[in-house]
């Protein structure tokens, strides 16, 4: 091993152990009884050797290094200066109320989604994790009470976020110790700890906090730019980007505008997509519907061989599990662990509530029509998502298969619903137009992304955006939007990545003209693992 292959190691260590929930996640059970630290001095001391990790990488010679540690150098660097603008400038460790709930929920939904280990033993870490919220949640509190003030649209949050996993902790997940008997009374007493912190943390919110959310969840100008720059590999400015956005947003509604009048004249395209998804409004076995497009889905990216899929595909479509429905409304991926010995995915179908108002089981019903629950099969399973984490856990280093772009994650999705149609998997002018309709909202999304972070466009103004031009429900779009205030630069990812793909496509495709093949493209592009396209596309070119 290399001295530059320690570093790496020693890095990615530190990294996981710093954050015992993305140690899960990732498959690494070192840490399954913990939650990290909010605590200020922890987090001044992990800003500190993130900071001495990222000179050490910057100071090694990319001459003196193989192919693959030249990409590892790259991919680090741009992970540590992401988390470094987090730690150090948008502050949501600090600022944030909602962050130490986010963590809390998603370490124990980590310990009871994936079957990496028997029940009992996973209930056992879930109970340690579960008598560790109220340290954390203290941790937060002391983060807030010194922070001055505090974004209202988080404050917000942070107060439903507390009564639904109130229910999560104190309710939903102690029902999981019927499954194992001997941790049952265990597991409720951690379970009515962790419910009994959060109540006190809302409290909290509401007597201490509410006065103060007057702060900016704004990340600001020069850091988005680094983020752009540094963590995505971006060569655009946030303007050109901006502007990127806005130009596509006029092309796809005009398209669309097109496309609606070939189906029904004079009608509009939002009536025309309202049609569309009432008389293509799914049954109330949903979950049989997502398996036969899933099937076929698979079978067409074999036949047409547009992309290999690893001898450990497993996929399963399931039902959503009942304590994610309320955010899941129609459908997601879970991904297999990165370092996992057993390749486990899970593709959520959330099924029609049917305790529901008839309202809301018909609104259901319209939001899995047919034309849509394609595109979600071919973006979470076959070719998208699933695929690429299938080519993944093949990527040639800890590193690379550790990273976790959301630029090539979700540009290759998208790029997905395009390269399907391109290749003739559907052709329906009503698919094309809910195709577009998907795209549209991704467009709006750059442009929300940058007006947000750049203090160019307010909280009201990017909802208004979403209803009206991407035809969004407001209660919907109010959702999304409070997501945006503290991921900034993700919810560009998804168009931008995809056309970063596309260039990347062109420039190879214009190399080897009739040699040109798809399926050894999208097999080499994938091999690397979901990082940067800046880090990938030199070793790319070089071995196509």
């Amino acid at each position: 091993m290399t001295e530059f292959q320690k570093l790496t190691d020693q890095i990615v260590d530190y990294l996981l152990a710093e954050n015992p929930t993305w140690a899960t996640y990732a498959g690494v059970h070192d840490y399954d009884s913990a939650l990290p630290s909010l605590a200020a001095d922890r987090i001044a001391a992990k800003q500190q050797k993130l900071s001495e990790y990222r000179a050490q990488l910057d100071q090694a010679d990319p001459a003196r290094l193989t192919e693959i540690e030249r990409i590892d150098r790259q991919v680090l660097s741009g992970m540590l200066a992401e988390e470094l603008v987090d730690l150090k400038e948008h502050q949501t460790w600090k600022r944030n109320p909602y962050t130490p709930l986010s963590i809390a929920s998603f370490g124990a939904m980590m310990l009871v989604t994936r079957d990496f280990a028997p029940l009992p033993e996973r209930l056992n870490s879930l109970c340690r994790r579960l008598e560790a919220v109220p340290g954390l949640l203290s941790e937060a509190r002391q983060n807030i009470s010194a922070a001055g003030a505090i974004p209202t649209v988080w404050a917000e949050m942070a107060e439903q976020g507390c009564k639904d996993i109130v229910r999560y902790f104190g309710e939903t997940l102690i029902q999981l110790g019927d499954s194992a008997p001997t941790m049952a009374e265990e597991l409720r007493k951690a379970g009515n700890t962790a419910a009994t912190a959060c109540n006190d943390y809302l409290k909290f919110l509401e007597e201490e906090v509410t006065d103060r959310t007057k702060g900016s969840y704004a990340l600001g100008e020069s850091s988005f730019a680094r983020l752009l720059k540094e963590s995505h590999g971006l060569t655009q400015s946030y303007t050109e980007i901006a502007q990127f956005g806005m130009d596509a947003v006029a092309e796809i509604t005009a398209r669309m505008d097109e496309l609606a009048e070939e189906i029904t004249p004079a009608a509009g395209r939002r009536q025309v997509l309202d049609d569309i998804k009432t008389n293509a409004a799914a049954d109330d076995d949903v979950l049989s519907a997502y398996r036969e497009e899933v099937k076929r889905t698979r079978a067409f990216v074999v036949e047409k061989q547009l992309v290999s899929i690893p001898p450990e595909d497993n996929l399963e479509v399931v039902d959503t599990p009942e304590f994610n429905r309320s955010t899941l409304p129609f459908a997601a991926y879970l991904p297999p662990a990165a370092f996992a010995e057993k390749s486990q995915a899970g593709f959520w179908v959330t099924p029609i509530d049917k305790s529901a108002p008839d309202e809301m089981q018909q609104q259901q019903r319209r939001g899995h029509n047919r034309y849509s629950m394609m595109l979600i099969a071919l973006h979470e399973g076959y070719p998208g998502h699933h695929v690429q984490h299938l080519h993944g856990a093949h990527a040639p280093s800890r590193v690379c298969k550790l990273a976790t772009s959301t630029l090539f994650a979700e540009g290759w999705a998208l790029y997905c619903e395009q390269l399907m149609a391109e290749e003739g998997y559907y052709s329906e002018p009503e698919a094309r137009l809910m195709q577009l309709a998907h795209e549209l909202w991704r467009a709006c999304r750059v442009v929300i992304d940058v007006g947000l972070h750049t203090e160019q466009m307010t909280f009201s103004q990017a909802v208004t955006l979403l209803v009206e031009v991407a035809g969004a429900d407001p209660v919907n779009a109010i959702a999304e939007i409070k997501r945006y205030t503290y991921t900034p630069t993700q919810p560009q990812s998804y168009l931008v990545g995809k056309r970063e793909l596309l260039a990347l496509r062109d420039e190879v495709e214009a190399r080897l003209g009739d040699e040109f093949s798809l399926r050894h493209f999208h097999d080499r592009l994938l091999s690397f693992g979901r990082i940067p396209f800046a880090c990938l596309r030199e070793p790319l070119l070089e071995q196509i």
